[in-house]
């Protein structure tokens, strides 16, 4: 079975007690909370918060390195997840109680959207996974302020500011609808963004391709039956995780580390009569000047080959071009040395 990091965290309340010279209680708070002298402070371990997952990465050791995987949100802090939610539920209620005449101006519409927005607060009240959210990717922003779980002593707790790592993608051909299997343009749909553009769909990453994508196994076994290619990459992948998956199973979860997408899109061009290739370029970024975080890649998927360079391997050619890849520096020669004048 492959390995998985995965960073668990909980929240320990800090607080301290101190008397403050005030007019009124109001005033009392206020410079309680404005006050910055935490020297005396106690941890609160009676009072600790809920364990939950603020990342997943696919491999060992692997946290930050490489492109985060989706978490579930069943496994999400319960606290962060109806704050998230409050917004949908309040802007929904003000459309219905402000609609005019009595009558929301499109029942049908709103009765959908609340309907679903109630599905993910009952799943949320439930500890289970938002039932609305069937093609999860993984987080845009990762939470890197933690908020305390209220508790009769807690004060906010900080940690320090975790980086984020993205890798801005761009497929720089409009893939033809008719040159993907069904099967094909569900994954590549859900692995990135895309749009529509004449014929065919453009596909992209604002942050970062999903290596994680969720389904209903209904979807899947439709999408199945119409994709002919039976010996595609796509469809092995697929098959082989429906027979894995617990059979009364409504929603599948495609775990797509084991694979890569180069691979469904080389058996486009393989199939394709107006593709000779497929040109991918993704620029790595990240939320801190981490010197690991940033740089990109180039990749080429014909037919025949799945070729690519990083900004890494292009720096590794150039330190061996000037004789410098062994790590060391050369000897200075005696023609290269200046000797500084001598003071009268």
């Amino acid at each position: 079975m492959p390995f998985f990091t995965i960073e668990a965290t909980y929240h320990l309340p800090v607080y301290r007690q101190r008397a403050y010279e005030a007019d009124t209680v109001e005033h009392a708070c206020r410079v309680a909370i404005e006050d910055d002298d935490w020297s005396d402070q106690k941890e609160d371990f009676e009072s600790c918060g809920e364990t939950y997952v603020t990342g997943a990465w696919p491999g060992p050791d692997s946290a930050y390195r490489v492109t985060a995987l989706p978490v579930p949100s069943q496994f999400g802090e319960t606290t962060q997840r109806k704050a998230d939610h409050f917004e949908t539920l309040l802007g929904i209620l003000k459309v219905l109680a402000h609609a005019p005449d009595g009558a929301a101006s499109d029942p049908p519409f709103w009765r959908q959207r609340a309907d679903a927005a109630i599905a993910k607060a009952e799943a949320i009240l439930a500890g289970e996974r938002d039932r609305t959210d069937r093609s999860a990717r993984p987080s845009r922003h990762h939470v890197s302020t933690c908020h305390a779980r209220p508790s009769r002593r807690a004060v906010s707790f900080r940690r320090p500011a975790m980086a984020d790592y993205f890798e801005q993608t761009v497929v720089q051909q409009t893939i033809p609808t008719a040159d993907m299997t069904p099967l094909e343009q569900l994954l590549l749909s859900r692995i990135f963004e895309c749009e529509p553009d004449g014929d065919g769909w453009y596909f992209f990453a604002e942050q970062s391709p999903s290596t994680m994508i969720f389904a209903t196994r209904e979807e899947l076994e439709a999408v199945l039956v119409s994709s002919l290619d039976v010996a595609s990459a796509a469809h092995l992948c697929v098959t082989e995780q429906l027979a894995a998956a617990d059979e009364e199973a409504t929603e599948i979860d495609l775990d797509l580390s084991g694979t890569s997408w180069e691979f469904f899109f080389q058996d486009i061009v393989k199939r394709s009569t107006t593709l000779a290739y497929v040109s991918v370029v993704a620029a790595f970024t990240c939320s801190k000047m981490r010197p690991d975080g940033f740089g990109g890649r180039a990749i080429l998927i014909t037919r025949d080959a799945i070729v690519g360079k990083s900004t890494n391997d292009l720096l590794a050619d150039f330190l061996t071009e000037a004789g410098l890849d062994d790590g060391k520096a050369p000897e200075a020669k005696a023609s290269d040395m200046t000797v500084p004048p001598t003071s009268e």
